[in-house]
């Protein structure tokens, strides 16, 4: 089962990230592929402009609170693929936006992929260039196009990883394929 998880905003306290609430969202279902991404409301512009806040300042609190949440998915989900997926850039970048949404990506994958041992879409590690084909013009949301390329991509990705585990475990322990199923 693929799971998709978008953490709205890991700063907010008010709906702290744990096993027992990941586990309860997923109603206890073994899950096989989890695609985690993030938003970064607090790291905006505007919004740290409004509070008179630096975003270099507010960097090291989102550090520690995707560590904490890349760690929970991992007790949560032991078993799963989990896949990271960088974070949706403002609309319209300026130059200054676009060296912090670099920063930013960087230090996801650091923590997300270096640390905790997320899969990343290789394919697409310069998001700041590719998020325009796909997402919509001027929107926050994947365009048709968009949709079926990480389709596509997860789904190649899905299919090597699930190889891999075939021909590590025994065949007790492994996932069903086409020619089990036929064995039967």
């Amino acid at each position: 089962m693929l799971y998709l998880i978008y953490v709205g905003t890991i700063m907010d306290d008010k709906c702290p990230v744990s096993v027992q609430w990941l586990k309860e969202i997923t109603e206890g279902i073994l899950i096989d592929l989890v695609v985690m991404s993030c938003a970064y409301p607090d790291l905006c512009d505007r919004r740290l402009e409004k509070k008179n806040e630096q975003f270099d300042n507010k960097l090291p609190l989102f550090q520690s609170k995707l560590s904490h949440i890349c760690s929970m998915f991992k007790l949560a989900f032991p078993d799963s693929i989990m896949i990271w997926v960088p974070p949706l850039p403002q609309k319209l970048l300026n130059d200054k936006q676009t060296n912090q949404l670099k920063k930013l990506i960087q230090i996801c994958y650091d923590i997300a992929c270096d640390e905790y041992n997320f899969d990343f879409l290789k394919r697409y590690q310069n998001w700041i260039d590719c998020y325009k084909q796909f997402y919509v013009k001027d929107a926050f949301y994947i365009s048709k196009n968009g949709v079926r390329e990480l389709t596509i991509e997860l789904g190649e990705l899905m299919k090597k990883k699930w190889s891999h585990y075939i021909q590590m475990d025994p065949p007790n322990k492994r996932f069903k394929t086409d020619n089990d199923l036929l064995k039967i």
